[in-house]
């Protein structure tokens, strides 16, 4: 949810997420791949929803608990001017 508004996003980049499985009292990073920068305003609120999130089994395996989490982020972006050095091109001879 990128300014209140459900953008699209590339579902490949949830892969490594969907997946996972976290034990309790541990811990795991990875990225979370969501919308276009160029599709986000310069300054927003973004929203990252998870639904349904198994949070319980029984000694069988099977679901009793589900939880949904949600997560919210001012972001902005920053103008950021910097000077580099480049070096000149080479001219190199390549035989065809």
């Amino acid at each position: 949810n990128v300014a209140g508004k459900v953008v699209q996003y590339d579902p490949s980049g949830t892969t490594e997420l969907v997946q996972a499985i976290i034990p309790p009292r541990s811990e795991q990073f990875m990225d979370i791949h969501g919308a276009k920068i160029s599709d986000i305003p310069e300054r927003c609120t973004i929203g990252v929803f998870f639904y349904d999130v198994v949070t319980k089994l029984d000694t069988a395996g099977n679901v009793i608990e589900k939880q949904n989490f949600e997560w919210y982020f001012q972001y902005a972006t920053k103008l950021v001017e910097e000077e580099v050095a480049v070096p000149p091109p080479k001219r190199v001879w390549v035989p065809l």
